[in-house]
């Protein structure tokens, strides 16, 4: 038991250190995929209504990249702790109430990322012959946002659980 404590003590600053990392790199893929859903909505009101030639592609890029922003948001969220909570409860708890709380929401994320991942994977699945009409992007790119957004979750709250300052404010 002495041996396991000191090696998962040895390896926790390493997996806060990536998943720190991984949380600066989704936070740079989430502002890029803001910025594109914005180009691609101003473009086509500029292109519609000013030069009355309006794009036929704009609304699906938008559309496919607001759902990766959205579960892509929701795992970095879940990794930080963030995530939909009762703060009125919350508060009125000690310390370790909250950090035990705070453990509690990061293992109910990963049942629900779990159940997230497998049926976007079957989504997957179905949809990999078709494609999107306008832009002709594959139909399970979007299903792809989900799978892959609910492993990062995953990825992220593991490496909140290892973190013991987490709830403790």
């Amino acid at each position: 038991v002495g041996s396991e404590m000191c090696i998962r003590d040895r390896m926790k600053p390493m997996i806060l250190s990536i998943a720190s990392a991984v949380d600066r790199i989704l936070l740079l893929v989430l502002q890029l995929l803001l910025c594109a859903i914005v180009i691609a909505t101003f473009s086509q009101v500029i292109l519609r209504y000013v030069f009355s030639s309006p794009t036929v592609w704009s609304e699906e890029v938008a559309r496919v990249c607001f759902v990766w922003l959205t579960f892509l948001g929701a795992a970095v969220l879940a990794g930080r702790g963030e995530n939909l909570a009762i703060d009125l409860f919350e508060g009125r708890l000690s310390g370790p109430q909250r950090h035990l709380i705070a453990k509690l929401w990061a293992i109910a994320g990963i049942l629900f990322f779990s159940i997230t991942a497998v049926a976007s994977w079957k989504l997957i699945g179905i949809a990999q012959n078709q494609v999107l009409p306008a832009s002709d992007l594959p139909v399970s790119i979007l299903y792809l946002a989900p799978c892959v957004g609910a492993l990062v979750g995953i990825a992220l709250s593991l490496a909140s659980l290892c973190d013991d300052t987490s709830g403790a404010t």
